[in-house]
């Protein structure tokens, strides 16, 4: 009796016990809420867990709006009880998505606790968004709702397959189609969109800065008020075809550290070579220049303070900067050259004559040959047994026959190019991808911590997993199967992927790549038609050894070459006729590669424009291991403005 009122007690002692509380989720999407569909976009999420007890588990984010097709996005996650944690996620969302969720699930997948961005807003093609970090931007408020002529769409990110498809064919320009790497003929009305955002608030993923078109940093913006991962996602931002902004004024010891003294035009006071100066009467000066496909502009003034003079000319003049489109990045024109570059030379079809002498020689046993010999032998009640032998005999003669043509080999290759500046210390790779399997399988993709994205290329670059999913869309086969992306703090892995035997499976990744001091040069341009075009040094301050590297000097071919890291060309002793050593997979992947970037480059000029170096090196640029083996094929290039 005793020990039922004793656990009649401490059952009603539960029954009024306070639940502990479950954490919360405050959610941020995009620019404050402003998105490009199609890219990379970050989701700031604050983690509150002040009473709970603490949460192993993992976000996921997923939305009414996002089609079934849609990749899976998952990010672990441990909170300790009373903490308070900031965690960035990224995702591809498709066109009006309006509200986003994300769900916090513990290690026993049941959830926790849901937060829901409700403030989604689509940047549309023609317009353009100007984020503004730090300040007030008071001097650039005069740009909000400013009209701007702008090409339609502004150039996409080196991977965002199906942009780049309707980019590269011209749709939806005045004057038809364009050169996806000449500045197009602005023949669309746009319109400046202006956000502000918290330094602490700034994506530390390069491609997800893909939806904002000008960046600003204000004057009390210093290199500290900015993440280390922060730093490096701007710098490889800008050199593949981001514009930095970068106020004046404020203390100017800022401008001194690293991480400006590496992008700004100009040093100790003085504009470097290449850099263009803009004088605006009522505004102010301001000096800009390219680096890799983008470019850095930097104020005399600081627009927080500046005592305007011409309020129409201030916003006339930030539109104008809004409106300058970086260089179309070379990766945006070797998307096809990497898909192709990876492809597997060796493992073709079995020759059609082959095929028809198999099929002739089968078809003459089974029948005439079988049905005669029993007949000769008078033993036709045994076409029971021989017609199934031989059709088993053929069949697993087939087999080896496509065994031997197509390999018993996983076949693994990767072909990547990056495009980047002088001196430049970080850089974007942008990866295609192929695997080949022998057998029926499952395997794990692991891309290593430095990877900022990964998708599906299966169906060619006119697919995506928005634009086959609505009318007038690109492609709907049906083809393309959704990732189960895994973004870890050390690595991002793409599990299960399933693969037929003798199948292909197709994906392109961005990588952020530390170049160690990068690259330097001494060049001096020759006469135009004198020989040598060029004379001079580069040198090679990378980690990476270069087996074959080609130096243009406006558009000609001067020297070729191979480059150790820490070495010094001297381009007087360059000579042409260069034979790069590969081993015969390393060579066709090269192959491909060279003559994809020769090709396109000659075509649009991209590297008719002072001096300019492309390095191939089969060194790892990019971590990718297959169900935790990295045998691979692996080749890069490095495009270096000089």
């Amino acid at each position: 009796m005793r020990l039922r009122i004793l656990l009649i007690l401490l059952f009603c002692g539960l029954g009024i016990m306070p639940a502990l509380a479950a954490p919360t989720l405050d959610v941020s999407v995009g620019f404050d809420g402003y998105y490009r569909p199609g890219n990379l976009v970050p989701v700031a999420v604050t983690v509150h867990n002040t009473d709970g007890p603490t949460v192993q588990g993992e976000l996921r984010i997923r939305s009414q709006d996002l089609p079934e097709e849609m990749d899976v996005y998952r990010y672990p996650v441990t909170i300790a009880k009373g903490a308070t944690q900031l965690r960035f996620l990224n995702f591809v969302p498709p066109a009006f998505a309006r509200s986003i969720q994300v769900d916090l699930f513990n290690a026993q997948h049941r959830k926790l606790a849901s937060g829901q961005f409700t403030r989604c807003k689509e940047v549309y093609g023609q317009d353009r968004l100007l984020t503004i970090v730090g300040g007030s931007g008071s001097t650039l408020n005069y740009t909000a709702g400013q009209g701007v002529k702008v090409p339609q769409e502004p150039y996409p990110r080196p991977w965002n397959l199906a942009q780049l498809q309707a980019r590269q064919q011209g749709y939806g320009y005045s004057g038809g189609p364009v050169s996806i790497s000449s500045s197009p003929t602005p023949g669309a009305n746009g319109t400046v969109q202006l956000c502000h955002l918290s330094a602490k608030r700034l994506p530390d993923n390069a491609e997800a800065y893909g939806s904002t078109d000008l960046l600003l940093l204000c004057s009390d913006v210093t290199e500290n008020a900015l993440s280390a991962d922060a730093q490096q996602a701007i710098a490889a931002w800008v050199a593949t075809g981001g514009h930095l902004l970068v106020a004046g004024g404020g203390v100017p010891a800022r401008l001194d550290a690293p991480f400006y003294a590496d992008l700004l035009p100009t040093h100790n006071g003085k504009p470097l070579p290449g850099t263009e100066t803009i004088n605006t009467p009522g505004v102010g000066k301001a000096w800009t220049r390219q680096i890799g496909a983008g470019r850095v502009t930097q104020l005399a003034f600081d627009p927080d303070t500046v005592q305007l003079t011409d309020a129409g000319a201030a916003a006339k003049y930030f539109g104008k900067l809004v409106e300058r489109n970086p260089r179309a990045p070379l990766t945006m024109g070797n998307n096809g050259g990497l898909r192709e570059a990876v492809s597997v030379n060796k493992l073709k079809p079995p020759n059609l004559t082959l095929i028809v002498l198999y099929l002739i020689v089968y078809l003459i046993l089974l029948v005439p040959v079988n049905y005669f010999v029993l007949r000769k032998l008078d033993q036709r009640e045994l076409a029971w047994l021989t017609t199934p032998a031989i059709v088993l005999i053929f069949t697993f003669g087939a087999y080896g026959i496509g065994y031997a043509t197509k390999g018993n080999r996983l076949v693994f290759n990767l072909a990547g190019i990056l495009e980047t500046g002088a001196g430049q210390r970080e850089g974007e790779l942008i990866s295609s991808l192929l695997l080949f399997s022998p057998v029926r399988t499952t395997y794990k993709l692991e891309l290593g911590r430095d990877a900022l994205l990964v998708r599906g290329n299966d169906s060619g670059p006119e697919d995506n997993q928005y634009y086959g999913r609505y009318p007038g869309g690109y492609n709907d086969s049906g083809s393309r199967q959704p990732l189960n992306i895994f973004q870890g703090d050390d690595r991002l892995t793409v599990e299960k992927i399933s693969v037929s035997q003798w199948d292909f499976r197709r994906f392109v990744a961005a990588y952020r790549v530390n170049l160690g001091g990068g690259f330097s040069s001494n060049i001096t341009a020759g006469k135009p038609g004198a020989s040598p075009r060029a004379t001079g040094t580069v040198t090679n301050n990378t980690p990476y050894n270069f087996q074959s590297c080609l130096l243009y000097q406006d558009g000609v071919l001067v020297s070729e070459f191979s480059l150790g890291r820490g070495q010094t060309v001297n381009l007087a002793k360059g000579a042409t006729g260069f034979t790069p050593r590969f081993s015969e997979d390393e060579k066709n992947i090269y192959d491909g590669l060279k003559g994809s970037i020769v090709q396109q480059a000659a075509g649009s000029g991209r590297l008719s424009n002072g001096s300019v170096l492309v390095g191939f090196t089969t060194s790892s640029l990019a971590s990718a291991q297959l169900n935790r083996r990295s045998v691979r094929t692996e080749m890069n290039v490095i495009v270096v403005h000089l």
